[in-house]
C-alpha cells in the first residue's frame, strides 16, 4: 500500500510539473528598407540570426519566399518575424518582401548598384572618362557578398538580376560560351565582379562596363563597349568579340499576321515553311530600316514583289517585300540608317492584302526574325576604337 501511495505521488507531482499550455516562442518582427548592397542574410544577422539558421531556414523555405528573395532590389522592404527561446539560436519565424516602385526609383539615382542575393559578387561604380579624360578620384562604392552560389545558376539570369534584361547581357552570356567555353549554368566555385559606369545617358544613370567571372580557379574579364554611334560590343581587353545589334521593327505599331514557321500557303495552298514575318498595316503605311547598312536589291523580284534588300555587317542582309512603291532616290548602292523610311506597304507580287514581309538572312540562311532580335555576331574593334576602350579600361582599373 505505501509504495502504491508513493507511486500516486509522484505521478501527481510531475502533472503539476507539466504546464497547461505549451510555452509559446516570442516572435518580434523587424522592418528593413532595402538599401543598394544589402542581403537577406546580412540583415537576418543585423536581427541576431547567424548564417547556419538563416541556411536552414532557406532550405525548407518554398518556391514563393525563394522568389521574394531573388526578386528583392533596394529601395523594396524586407519584414523579418524572428523567433527567440531561451537556449536556442534566433530562428526566421516568417519573411515578406514588399516591392516599391517609388523606393527602388530613389535607390536607383544612389552612387552603388546592389548585388544578387546568394551570389557571390562584387560590384563597383565609377565616373565615366571620355576619351582623353582622367579619373583623379573616382567614386567608389564596392559591394561584396560572400554566400554560396546557388546550384544550376545561368550567367545570363545572374546578370539581369543585377542589371536588368538588356541584350548586352545575353551578348556577355553568348561571349562566356563561345569565349571562354563556360557552360551556360556556371560551376559552383564562381563568383563575378561587375563594373557600372555612371552614364545619365543609359536609364538611371549606370551602365555595366566590365565582367570578371572567376570560375576553376581562373578569372576572365570582358568589356562593354559603346562606340561613337551608340553601337554595343562585348570584348576582350583587345577588342575582339561580338557587337550587339538591335534591330528594330520594320513597320511602326503593325500587328504580326504571320510568323514564321509552318502554315497554309494563303495564295497557291498546300503546307509551307514561312521564312520570314508578315505585318499587316493599310497600303501607305511607311517602312523603315532595321539597321544601317548599303541597299542592294530596289525593284521588282518575283513574288516578292516590290523589295528592298539592305546589306548590313557582318554577313547580314534584311528584305522588305510587296511594297507599294519604294521611297524617293533610293538605289542599289544607296547608304541607309536604322530607322531611315526605304518604302511603303503595299500588295505587290504574290500577295492576298496589304502587309510588308519581313526577312533577316545571315551569312546565306534566312533566320527567324523575332527570334534573333537582338543579333550577335563577332567583330573587331578598329584601331581607333581601341584607343577609346583602352579609355574605358583605364577608368574600370582605376577602382581596383
Amino acid at each position: 500500500m505505501r509504495r502504491w501511495l508513493l507511486a500516486c505521488s509522484l505521478w501527481l507531482m510531475c502533472v503539476a510539473a507539466v504546464p497547461a499550455h505549451p510555452v509559446e516562442t516570442s516572435c518580434i518582427s523587424h522592418h528593413h528598407d532595402i538599401r543598394p548592397g544589402d542581403t537577406a542574410v546580412a540583415l537576418a544577422r543585423r536581427d541576431g540570426v547567424d548564417a547556419h539558421a538563416f541556411a536552414n531556414w532557406l532550405a525548407r523555405a518554398g518556391d514563393t519566399d525563394r522568389h521574394a528573395l531573388r526578386s528583392m532590389r533596394p529601395g523594396d522592404h524586407l519584414d523579418l518575424c524572428i523567433a527567440r527561446v531561451d537556449g536556442h539560436p534566433a530562428t526566421i519565424g516568417r519573411l515578406r518582401v514588399r516591392s516599391d516602385r517609388a523606393g527602388r526609383h530613389r535607390a536607383a539615382q544612389e552612387p552603388t548598384v546592389a548585388s544578387l542575393v546568394g551570389i557571390r559578387a562584387s560590384v563597383v561604380t565609377v565616373p565615366l572618362a571620355g576619351a582623353g579624360a582622367s579619373v583623379a578620384h573616382p567614386l567608389r562604392s564596392q559591394v561584396t557578398v560572400t554566400e554560396p552560389l546557388p546550384a544550376a545558376t545561368r550567367l545570363a539570369s545572374a546578370l539581369a538580376d543585377v542589371v536588368g534584361r538588356r541584350p548586352v547581357v545575353e551578348a556577355l552570356a553568348a561571349y562566356a560560351h563561345h569565349v571562354w567555353h563556360l557552360p551556360a549554368t556556371l560551376p559552383k566555385d564562381s563568383h563575378y565582379r561587375l563594373a557600372m559606369l555612371e552614364d545619365p545617358r543609359h536609364g538611371a544613370g549606370h551602365r555595366l562596363a566590365m565582367v570578371a567571372l572567376e570560375a576553376h580557379g581562373h578569372m576572365w574579364r570582358a568589356y562593354h563597349y559603346i562606340d561613337a554611334k551608340g553601337h554595343d560590343y562585348v570584348v576582350s581587353a583587345h577588342g575582339r568579340g561580338f557587337e550587339v545589334l538591335r534591330p528594330r521593327h520594320p513597320v511602326n505599331h503593325a500587328r504580326i499576321s504571320s510568323g514564321w514557321g509552318w502554315r497554309i500557303q494563303p495564295v497557291l495552298g498546300g503546307r509551307e515553311f514561312h521564312r520570314g514575318i508578315d505585318y499587316a498595316a493599310p497600303i501607305g503605311t511607311p517602312v523603315h530600316a532595321a539597321m544601317d547598312g548599303t541597299v542592294s536589291l530596289c525593284d521588282w523580284h518575283g513574288g516578292y514583289g516590290r523589295v528592298v534588300e539592305i546589306r548590313h555587317a557582318h554577313g547580314l542582309r534584311t528584305r522588305y517585300g510587296h511594297l507599294s512603291r519604294f521611297a524617293a532616290k533610293l538605289h542599289p548602292g544607296s547608304r541607309v540608317h536604322k530607322g531611315q523610311v526605304i518604302g511603303y506597304v503595299g500588295s505587290t507580287g504574290l500577295s492576298t492584302g496589304p502587309h510588308l514581309y519581313y526577312e533577316i538572312w545571315e551569312h546565306g540562311v534566312r533566320v527567324d526574325p523575332l527570334r534573333h532580335a537582338p543579333l550577335t555576331v563577332a567583330a573587331r574593334l578598329d584601331t581607333h576604337q581601341r584607343k577609346r576602350l583602352r579609355h574605358l579600361i583605364a577608368s574600370v582599373q582605376q577602382t581596383s
